[in-house]
């Protein structure tokens, strides 16, 4: 293998960090700020050539769609390819079975084709087809709820790359006891369970599935 391909979730600035330093929380000045930011993420991929100081090594071939890489003198520009139109997404994941090699389908969290005019969280979690651009949604039905990093769980007998359940807690900061985790099917997007919680549930980050624990 002459490349590696990396997808990652791109800004034009780093000012989504701006509500994040502590003077700010600390003040509430984070409160209701760049909530246009995340309008502004999108997925990108880059191509890594891994035997770019090679002299006759030809890096402009196009071979990963739009995304290249272009040697002037000694220095190799990349150029990446946009995945989708569709923008606005954060907290990415994947089929961890996938992780690291060819893969098709991302799920994020995110208010796709643009920014949420209610709030500054996601209300949506969508599925995306990285071959087709396409995507599939799911939306919480109370527009104050706000789902968190998805965990992809998936079927021990897997058919295809989306055969798992899609597992995010769902938290709703007006009602505490409307919070409750949600269970999709990450082929067609369908709810299929919910579970409330008897106690408030903050809203999270990063998550993690653990099959067993002892």
């Amino acid at each position: 293998m002459n490349y590696i391909i990396v997808d990652i979730l791109t800004y034009d600035a780093p000012h989504i960090f701006d509500p994040m330093w502590v003077d700010k929380i600390k003040s509430y000045q984070c409160i209701g700020m760049n909530n246009t930011h995340n309008s502004e993420s999108k997925i990108m991929r880059f191509v890594l050539p891994l035997h770019y100081h090679e002299e006759k090594f030809e890096l402009n071939l196009g071979l990963w769609g739009d995304a290249t890489a272009i040697r002037s003198g000694d220095q190799v520009t990349l150029h990446p390819e946009l995945i989708t139109n569709d923008f606005g997404m954060e907290f990415p994941k994947v089929n961890p079975v996938f992780s690291y090699r060819k893969y098709r389908f991302a799920y994020v969290i995110g208010w796709l084709h643009g920014l949420n005019p209610r709030n500054n969280y996601a209300n949506a979690i969508s599925k995306i087809d990285l071959e087709t651009g396409m995507s599939m949604i799911w939306r919480a039905n109370d527009e104050e709820s706000h789902p968190s990093e998805i965990v992809f769980v998936p079927n021990p007998n897997v058919s295809s790359e989306d055969d798992g359940i899609l597992i995010s807690c769902v938290t709703n900061p007006i009602d505490e006891k409307k919070s409750y985790l949600v269970f999709i099917n990450a082929i067609n997007m369908k709810e299929i369970s919910r579970a409330y919680f008897d106690e408030p549930i903050p809203f999270g980050t990063h998550t993690c599935f653990i099959q067993k624990f002892e």
